[in-house]
C-alpha cells in the first residue's frame, strides 16, 4: 500500500454516504472503509458525530459534495494509493451492485472495518480471484464469494457479537395500548374523580364556613358529604391509578379485554 491513507467514515443507511462510495468506484479509488458505529469518538472528534467523513493524510473533508470535488482535485494522488497486501478485511465490490451493497451494509452492521477496493481498479485481481465477479471478500488469505456466503462468514468468522448488539440492538420500545383519545378521556376521568374523592369526603358546609363566601362555594357545594370515609380514599386511589396508566399509555385492562389490539402508539 502507498504511504498515503484514506479512511472513509460512513453510515450505510445515509445516502450521501452512498453517494460518496460510488464516487469513489467511479474514480477507481482504493480506500479504508470505518463504520460510524465502531468508530463513534473518533468521528465526533471529527465533524461532531456526522458522516461521511473522508481523512486523507492530514486532511479532513466532511459532506458528500466537498469530499467527492476532493476526489476530482487529487485523483492522481488516490489512484496511487493501491492495496497489495491483504493485511485487513478487504472487499472487491462494484457500487452499482445491489450484492455489494447488502455487504457493504453487513459490514456497518457488525461493526467491522474493511478496505474497499473498486473492480475497475483491480481487474486483475478480481478475474484471479473470483473471474472476475463481486462482491469478492478476502479475508486471512481466504476469498468468500457471493453476497448471502459472505454475510454468513461475518456473522460466523468475525462478528464480535458483543459489540454488534451495541451497534444495531435498539432500545425496546415501552408497551402502549392506549390512543391519544383514550388517553385524553382517562386524564379527564382521573382528574374529576381525584377532585370528586377530596372533597365528597369532607362535611357539608363545613369546609366553606367562612364569613365571606368561598368563589368554588357554588360549584364544590353539592359534592361535599356525599361519600362516607373511606370510600372516598377509594376514588382517589383510582383516579391516582388512572393517572399512572395515562402516564405510562398502558392499561393492564386494555390487554385482557384485547383492546385496541395489533395497534401502535
Amino acid at each position: 500500500m502507498s504511504d498515503t491513507t484514506l479512511k472513509l467514515y460512513y453510515s450505510a443507511n445515509c445516502l450521501y454516504c452512498q453517494n460518496v462510495i460510488t464516487a469513489l468506484d467511479s474514480y477507481n479509488v482504493s480506500c479504508e472503509l470505518l463504520p460510524l458505529s465502531n468508530h463513534k469518538e473518533e468521528v465526533q472528534k471529527l465533524a461532531d458525530g456526522v458522516v461521511p467523513v473522508l481523512v486523507s493524510g492530514d486532511d479532513v473533508i466532511m459532506g458528500s459534495p466537498s469530499i467527492v470535488s476532493y476526489f476530482s482535485a487529487n485523483l492522481e494522488k488516490l489512484q496511487a494509493i493501491h492495496y497489495e497486501h491483504h493485511n485487513q478485511l478487504s472487499l472487491y465490490y462494484t457500487a452499482a451492485s445491489p450484492y455489494c451493497q447488502s455487504v457493504i451494509a453487513g459490514l456497518d452492521q457488525y461493526a467491522l472495518d474493511c478496505v474497499l477496493l473498486p473492480q475497475s481498479a483491480y481487474l486483475k485481481e478480481v478475474q484471479a480471484l473470483s473471474l472476475g465477479e463481486t462482491p469478492a471478500l478476502v479475508s486471512a488469505g481466504s476469498v468468500i464469494l457471493d453476497a448471502k456466503n459472505i454475510v454468513a462468514y461475518l456473522d460466523e468468522e468475525l462478528a464480535d457479537h458483543e459489540k454488534l448488539q451495541a451497534a444495531i440492538e435498539k432500545p425496546v420500545q415501552a408497551k402502549r395500548n392506549m390512543s391519544d383519545r383514550d388517553l385524553r378521556v382517562r386524564f379527564m376521568g382521573a382528574s374529576f374523580l381525584l377532585v370528586y374523592g377530596v372533597i365528597s369526603g369532607l362535611e357539608p358546609f363545613n369546609a366553606f364556613d367562612r364569613e365571606q363566601d368561598f368563589w368554588a362555594e357554588n360549584i364544590f357545594a353539592w359534592m361535599l358529604g356525599t361519600i362516607p370515609q373511606p370510600w372516598n380514599y377509594l376514588l382517589v386511589v383510582l383516579a391516582l391509578f388512572l393517572f399512572y396508566t395515562s402516564y405510562k399509555r398502558y392499561c393492564p385492562l386494555y390487554e385482557r379485554l384485547q383492546i385496541n389490539k395489533n395497534k401502535t402508539f
